[in-house]
């Protein structure tokens, strides 16, 4: 019974010592215990917090730069009064990083504005002299990356050219496409109109008979409808008119009012004749001596520079050659356009009062043969189809027309 207790004792007192041995391990060392640490080890440990001191200061300047010319590399332009304002250089980078952040607000780019808001943050907490630093330290980084920067800009402008010449080719591809698309819209119409040939001249000896232009233009277009209605009934057609339909109505205009059109375009026969060799008589007079400084013109020397305008003067010279309402208010359309591209050359904006003027010394001098008629002609088979930008330049043609009948011969 002894011998059990005094082992008992002597395990005990093992696991006390043990158990303060492992404690002792975790104790902090004492000054008084370890005088050669306190000597040796300490300096070491001062080095390495100033040196992580200075790491995390440097990694806080370059984490601010980083933020900063995130935002500033999208700002589109710093305003002049802030340039040649001579407040402080932190001022200044709050002012452009305020107004930068008003932008984003205001366009809700949230994105962009938690990006100045931040960029904003850390420039605040930055002193005038770390502010000069880190512009000092983008103009280093700028002037680095100067060679790729160019690099940059002249891949940038390689890139589009090459896109301008594939839009380029693209345009030219879609013009070829409906080109054919014309060819082919036209081979079709052709080769149903040939079947429907005994209802054709049926169509055009009755369309000249008739005598009143309301009457000519209701029996036309009713025609067209009938037309429609033969196509539809056919399965072929059916496959032709998909996605078509638009270029067969055109192709189906031309070839039908080329088959009447004098009688469309002349519907009082000689009547209307007489009257379009008397205005073109009076305007052949006129152009003789007409000149951009006439007193019923006056246009203004700053648009002279491109006088005769002659690209406008070829684009109305098809007026005679055009069979269709659609193709003459085509004509017109297209030389109203030459001419506000030639008058926009001059630097100058043209306004209506100085088009005009413009306009009427070029239908003089390309002087078409039936002017009157023609007018007549359009505003009667194309009456309430002109919409938008035609509808302008049909109307100012005109109004020219009507201006040129009032001319004297007179400087």
């Amino acid at each position: 019974m002894k011998l059990g207790l005094s082992s008992l004792f002597i395990r005990n007192h093992l696991l006390a010592d043990s158990s303060d041995d492992i404690l002792a391990k975790y104790r902090k060392p004492s000054a008084e215990s370890s005088p050669v640490k306190e000597n040796g080890h300490s300096k070491k440990s001062s080095k390495v917090l100033k040196s992580d001191n200075l790491n995390q200061e440097a990694n806080s300047f370059t984490d601010v730069k980083k933020k900063l010319r995130l935002v500033l590399g999208n700002t589109s332009e710093i305003p002049y009064f802030i340039k040649q304002n001579p407040c402080s250089m932190k001022i200044k980078l709050e002012t452009i990083l305020r107004l930068e952040m008003g932008k984003a607000r205001k366009l809700r780019e949230w994105s962009s504005a938690a990006r100045i808001a931040e960029a904003l943050r850390c420039v605040q907490l930055l002193d005038e002299r770390h502010c000069l630093k880190l512009i000092q330290s983008l103009r280093a980084d700028l002037r680095l990356r100067a060679t790729y920067l160019r690099y940059l800009v002249s891949s940038k402008q390689e890139l589009l050219f090459t896109e301008m010449y594939l839009n380029t080719l693209q345009d030219q591809i879609k013009h070829d496409r409906i080109q054919c698309e014309f060819y082919f819209a036209s081979v079709c119409v052709r080769e149903f109109l040939s079947e429907q040939e005994p209802l054709v001249m049926a169509f055009c000896d009755e369309f000249r008979r008739l005598s009143l232009a309301d009457e000519k233009c209701d029996f036309l277009q009713n025609f067209y409808l009938r037309l429609f209605e033969i196509m539809n009934e056919n399965k072929h057609w059916q496959d032709v008119l998909h996605k078509r339909d638009f270029l067969v109505k055109v192709t189906l205009e031309r070839c039908i009012m080329s088959r009447v059109y004098f009688n469309a375009i002349y519907p009082n026969g000689d009547g209307d004749r007489d009257r379009d060799r008397v205005l073109h008589e009076h305007i052949g007079t006129l152009s003789k001596s007409l000149r951009p400084e006439h007193k019923d013109l006056l246009i203004p020397s700053a648009f002279l520079r491109e006088s005769p305008w002659l690209p406008a003067q070829e684009a109305l010279r098809a007026l005679d050659a055009a069979r269709t309402p659609r193709d003459k208010l085509r004509c017109v359309s297209r030389c109203a356009k030459c001419l506000v591209d030639l008058l926009g050359l001059s630097g100058s904006c043209a306004a209506a009062d100085d088009f005009t003027p413009v306009l009427v010394y070029v239908i003089i001098k390309v002087n078409p043969v039936a002017l009157l008629s023609t007018v007549q002609f359009v505003n009667s088979f194309n009456a309430g189809q002109i919409r938008g930008e035609d509808e302008y330049w049909w109307t100012q043609f005109c109004s020219a027309v009507e201006y040129i009948k009032t001319m004297d011969y007179s400087d």
